[in-house]
């Protein structure tokens, strides 16, 4: 069948055939560019071919994880066993902590320098004794802390503390004495308040043993009674508790409160006794412990008496009468603030 346009069908077959010869064309030129590639491709390199081991995946996961386990138990139980071999043994570790071996020599080479800074060229002991008693005073807590550090060499600190105590003692003026015994107490009787003897016997000590008085010759050893329970007048003496010198006199209290007079008449023990009075209120009991006194006039004989006394709160001054017999009513030596302020003190015994 033709068509009814006029060489229609010449121009259609012409089209036909050049598409035709142009998708030839098309798929001469791909296949030519692929074997070009397969040419060059064919002379490169090859790997050999690995082959695959296929097995079950389930399996090998299962067993990877059980290696897993068994490794982080294993180093579980390892550092376990180290912690405790670390706690058994660590009560017989020698080694000393690197920090106090450090502050130990540091504190040991500060005591040094300061030394040598005393007794240097300078001779600070007789060119400035203030600084090298600050010095020495410094070097010795030095030592002090490096002797608690307890790792330094005790000699060496030894080498310096004697060097530094032998700066002190010449600054203080030290000396060394041997003591010498000149009494033994006897059982049952120790010594109780000793005390230098009045201006008449100064070179003696007087103490309480038991129920007695001593006097002790220190330059001979030599021992004697001077004062014992029942002595004196009236009811006598009780049991001695406190002592004190006043002038020419041993004071005596007594555990009844009554204050008794010794004065010595030679120097190996003898001497006449006899009770004082003391005028005011005031018991004295259990709770005076100490007595002192103060020289007014030493030709005269005549001291003040000081009483601590802790019902009052106060120290109780005792003036002597004019014969020198006794005491008059005391006064309070320490006046608080209220007293002063004209506030009426609670104590009015005085």
């Amino acid at each position: 069948m033709k068509s009814p346009i006029p060489l229609a069908d010449q121009i259609s077959g012409a089209a036909t055939a050049i598409s035709d010869r142009a998708v030839t064309a098309r798929l001469a030129v791909r296949d030519g560019f692929s074997r070009m590639v397969g040419s060059v491709l064919d002379l490169t390199p090859r790997r050999g071919t690995s082959y695959r081991r296929i097995g079950g995946t389930a399996v090998t996961r299962r067993e990877t994880q059980r290696r897993a386990a068994i490794a982080v138990l294993a180093f579980i139980a390892v550092v376990a066993v180290l912690g405790v071999a670390v706690v058994i043994l660590d009560p017989f570790r020698q080694e000393a902590p690197i920090s106090n071996v450090t502050e130990g020599e540091a504190a040991l080479t500060d005591a040094r320098q300061k030394a040598d800074e005393v007794f240097g060229s300078a001779d600070l002991i007789n060119s400035n004794p203030t600084q090298a008693q600050l010095l020495l005073s410094e070097a010795w807590a030095a030592l002090d802390r490096a002797d608690e550090s307890g790792v330094v060499d005790q000699d060496a600190i030894a080498e310096q503390r004697e060097r530094v105590t032998a700066g002190l003692e010449e600054l203080y003026g030290t000396i060394e004495v041997s003591p010498t015994q000149v009494y033994a107490a006897q059982a049952g009787a120790p010594l109780q308040k000793v005390v230098p003897g009045p201006i008449s016997d100064p070179d003696a000590s007087y103490t309480i043993a038991g129920d007695a008085v001593l006097r002790i010759d220190p330059a001979t050893g030599a021992v004697a009674t001077v004062a014992r329970e029942g002595d004196g007048t009236g009811a006598g003496l009780a049991t001695p508790k406190l002592l004190a010198v006043g002038g020419p006199d041993l004071l005596i209290l007594d555990d009844g409160g009554a204050l008794w007079r010794w004065r010595p008449s030679d120097e190996v023990g003898g001497g006449t006794i006899g009770l004082i009075n003391v005028a005011g209120d005031q018991q004295w009991g259990e709770d005076v412990v100490d007595l002192e006194t103060f020289l007014i006039s030493a030709d005269q004989g005549l001291y003040r008496l000081y009483v601590p006394y802790p019902p009052s709160g106060q120290i109780l001054r005792y003036d002597p009468t004019a014969d020198g017999g006794g005491f008059s009513a005391p006064n309070p030596y320490f006046v608080s603030g209220r007293r002063r302020a004209g506030v009426p003190s609670a104590s009015r015994g005085w």
